[in-house]
């Protein structure tokens, strides 16, 4: 089973790259900007014990300002 952290880093992951296009078009701070900005939705949607799927959802949500 993956640790905290390793599910953190996989949800954010695949949501910075869906949320981005990969960081397409952004420049390095855009690209840590957002980056960032993933990481604490991500942090913020955690539910214990949630699959995956839901917390990346959740995290979309909250960066798309329904969270």
């Amino acid at each position: 089973m993956q640790t905290y952290n390793q599910q953190h880093d996989t949800v954010v992951t695949h949501v910075w790259e869906t949320w981005t296009k990969n960081g397409l078009g952004l420049d390095a701070d855009e690209k840590f900007q957002t980056l960032q900005s993933v990481q604490d939705a991500a942090t913020n949607a955690y539910t214990k014990n949630a699959p995956l799927h839901e917390w990346a959802a959740a995290t979309f949500a909250r960066l798309n300002g329904n969270g």
